[in-house]
Protein backbone atom coordinates (compact mmCIF):
# COMPACT_ATOMS: atom_id res chain seq x y z
CA UNK A 1 0.00 0.00 0.00
CA UNK A 2 1.40 3.10 -1.08
CA UNK A 3 -0.06 6.21 0.01
CA UNK A 4 0.21 9.64 -1.45
CA UNK A 5 0.97 10.83 1.99
CA UNK A 6 4.02 8.64 2.19
CA UNK A 7 5.91 10.97 0.02
CA UNK A 8 5.09 13.81 2.39
CA UNK A 9 6.17 11.89 5.45
CA UNK A 10 9.55 10.87 4.18
CA UNK A 11 12.44 13.28 4.71
CA UNK A 12 13.86 14.98 1.72
CA UNK A 13 17.32 16.26 1.27
CA UNK A 14 17.64 19.77 2.61
CA UNK A 15 20.18 22.05 1.14
CA UNK A 16 22.76 23.24 3.63
CA UNK A 17 23.41 26.84 4.59
CA UNK A 18 26.56 26.82 2.63
CA UNK A 19 24.52 26.52 -0.51
CA UNK A 20 22.86 29.86 0.22
CA UNK A 21 24.45 32.91 -1.32
CA UNK A 22 26.54 34.82 1.27
CA UNK A 23 24.74 38.18 0.72
CA UNK A 24 21.36 36.58 1.35
CA UNK A 25 22.71 34.79 4.42
CA UNK A 26 24.09 38.05 5.89
CA UNK A 27 20.86 39.99 5.23
CA UNK A 28 18.58 37.39 6.79
CA UNK A 29 20.83 36.73 9.79
CA UNK A 30 21.06 40.49 10.58
CA UNK A 31 17.31 40.91 10.10
CA UNK A 32 16.54 38.05 12.49
CA UNK A 33 18.90 39.35 15.20
CA UNK A 34 17.59 42.92 14.84
CA UNK A 35 13.99 41.75 15.14
CA UNK A 36 14.88 39.84 18.29
CA UNK A 37 15.97 43.12 20.01
CA UNK A 38 13.94 45.74 18.19
CA UNK A 39 10.49 44.40 18.82
CA UNK A 40 10.78 44.35 22.65
CA UNK A 41 12.54 47.72 22.63
CA UNK A 42 9.82 49.28 20.51
CA UNK A 43 7.16 47.82 22.81
CA UNK A 44 8.97 49.05 25.94
CA UNK A 45 9.47 52.52 24.44
CA UNK A 46 5.81 52.69 23.47
CA UNK A 47 4.76 51.68 26.98
CA UNK A 48 7.03 54.31 28.52
CA UNK A 49 5.69 56.99 26.16
CA UNK A 50 2.11 56.08 27.06
CA UNK A 51 2.97 56.19 30.78
CA UNK A 52 4.68 59.60 30.41
CA UNK A 53 1.72 60.93 28.44
CA UNK A 54 -0.63 59.73 31.22
CA UNK A 55 1.49 61.47 33.84
CA UNK A 56 1.55 64.70 31.83
CA UNK A 57 -2.20 64.63 31.31
CA UNK A 58 -2.76 63.91 35.00
CA UNK A 59 -0.41 66.72 36.05
CA UNK A 60 -1.89 69.38 33.82
CA UNK A 61 -5.50 68.29 34.24
CA UNK A 62 -5.43 68.21 38.05
CA UNK A 63 -7.95 70.48 39.68
CA UNK A 64 -6.52 73.55 41.38
CA UNK A 65 -8.43 74.60 44.45
CA UNK A 66 -9.91 78.04 44.31
CA UNK A 67 -8.59 80.30 47.07
CA UNK A 68 -11.20 80.98 49.71
CA UNK A 69 -11.29 84.60 50.74
CA UNK A 70 -13.04 85.29 54.00
CA UNK A 71 -13.48 88.83 55.20
CA UNK A 72 -13.54 89.05 58.98
CA UNK A 73 -14.68 92.24 60.60
CA UNK A 74 -11.90 93.72 62.67
CA UNK A 75 -12.97 94.55 66.20
CA UNK A 76 -12.83 98.27 66.72
CA UNK A 77 -11.99 99.29 70.23
CA UNK A 78 -12.94 102.75 71.33
CA UNK A 79 -9.95 104.90 72.15
CA UNK A 80 -9.16 104.98 75.82
CA UNK A 81 -8.80 108.31 77.56
CA UNK A 82 -5.22 109.19 78.30
CA UNK A 83 -4.15 107.48 81.48
CA UNK A 84 -2.68 109.41 84.32
CA UNK A 85 1.00 108.76 84.81
CA UNK A 86 1.35 105.88 87.22
CA UNK A 87 3.63 106.30 90.18
CA UNK A 88 6.83 104.42 89.90
CA UNK A 89 6.50 100.87 91.30
CA UNK A 90 8.20 100.38 94.64
CA UNK A 91 10.42 97.57 93.34
CA UNK A 92 11.94 99.83 90.70
CA UNK A 93 12.74 102.71 93.05
CA UNK A 94 16.41 103.24 93.63
CA UNK A 95 17.88 103.77 97.06
CA UNK A 96 18.26 107.50 96.44
CA UNK A 97 14.61 107.83 95.37
CA UNK A 98 13.47 105.93 98.45
CA UNK A 99 15.51 108.27 100.64
CA UNK A 100 14.02 111.36 98.99
CA UNK A 101 10.54 109.88 99.32
CA UNK A 102 11.18 109.29 103.04
CA UNK A 103 12.30 112.91 103.49
CA UNK A 104 9.11 114.17 101.82
CA UNK A 105 6.73 111.89 103.67
CA UNK A 106 4.70 113.04 106.69
CA UNK A 107 3.78 109.64 108.16
CA UNK A 108 6.45 108.56 110.72
CA UNK A 109 5.89 104.83 110.21
CA UNK A 110 6.19 105.24 106.44
CA UNK A 111 9.31 107.36 106.89
CA UNK A 112 10.94 104.66 109.02
CA UNK A 113 10.06 101.95 106.51
CA UNK A 114 11.37 103.98 103.56
CA UNK A 115 14.66 104.75 105.33
CA UNK A 116 15.15 101.10 106.18
CA UNK A 117 14.43 99.98 102.57
CA UNK A 118 16.76 102.69 101.24
CA UNK A 119 19.50 101.46 103.60
CA UNK A 120 18.97 97.85 102.44
CA UNK A 121 19.19 98.91 98.79
CA UNK A 122 22.32 100.97 99.42
CA UNK A 123 23.95 98.04 101.18
CA UNK A 124 22.84 95.14 98.96
CA UNK A 125 22.35 96.64 95.49
CA UNK A 126 24.73 99.56 95.34
CA UNK A 127 27.38 98.31 97.80
CA UNK A 128 27.56 101.68 99.55
CA UNK A 129 27.80 101.02 103.32
CA UNK A 130 28.29 104.74 104.22
CA UNK A 131 24.95 105.72 102.64
CA UNK A 132 23.32 102.62 104.13
CA UNK A 133 24.58 103.60 107.62
CA UNK A 134 23.15 107.13 107.16
CA UNK A 135 19.72 105.70 106.20
CA UNK A 136 19.79 103.13 109.01
CA UNK A 137 20.64 105.85 111.57
CA UNK A 138 17.67 107.93 110.39
CA UNK A 139 15.54 104.78 110.59
CA UNK A 140 16.59 104.25 114.24
CA UNK A 141 15.91 107.92 115.07
CA UNK A 142 12.36 107.74 113.64
CA UNK A 143 11.43 104.41 115.26
CA UNK A 144 12.75 105.23 118.70
CA UNK A 145 13.36 102.52 121.34
CA UNK A 146 10.97 100.02 119.71
CA UNK A 147 13.20 99.88 116.60
CA UNK A 148 16.20 98.66 118.60
CA UNK A 149 14.95 95.06 118.76
CA UNK A 150 17.08 92.83 116.54
CA UNK A 151 15.10 91.02 113.87
CA UNK A 152 16.03 88.11 111.54
CA UNK A 153 15.53 90.31 108.50
CA UNK A 154 18.02 92.94 109.69
CA UNK A 155 21.22 93.34 107.73
CA UNK A 156 24.57 93.01 109.48
CA UNK A 157 25.09 96.77 109.41
CA UNK A 158 21.67 97.51 110.90
CA UNK A 159 22.30 94.95 113.66
CA UNK A 160 25.63 96.64 114.48
CA UNK A 161 24.01 100.06 114.58
CA UNK A 162 21.23 98.75 116.86
CA UNK A 163 23.81 97.25 119.24
CA UNK A 164 25.81 100.51 119.29
CA UNK A 165 22.64 102.52 119.94
CA UNK A 166 21.69 100.21 122.85
CA UNK A 167 25.16 100.60 124.38
CA UNK A 168 24.96 104.39 124.02
CA UNK A 169 21.57 104.42 125.74
CA UNK A 170 22.88 102.21 128.55
CA UNK A 171 25.91 104.47 129.05
CA UNK A 172 23.73 107.52 128.94
CA UNK A 173 21.34 105.99 131.49
CA UNK A 174 24.22 105.12 133.86
CA UNK A 175 25.72 108.61 133.76
CA UNK A 176 22.52 110.43 134.61
CA UNK A 177 21.07 110.04 138.11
Amino acid sequence: MTDDLERLLTPTDVESDSAMPPALLAATTGLISRRRWHVPMIATTAAMAIFAAGLAVGWFAKPTPEPIIVFLPAPVEPPLPPAEPKPEPEAELTAGKLEVKAELSDDPSEVADLYRRAGDKYLNDERAPDEAARCYARYLRTTGPKGLAIDKSDSWLLMELKILERRREIRHANVLP
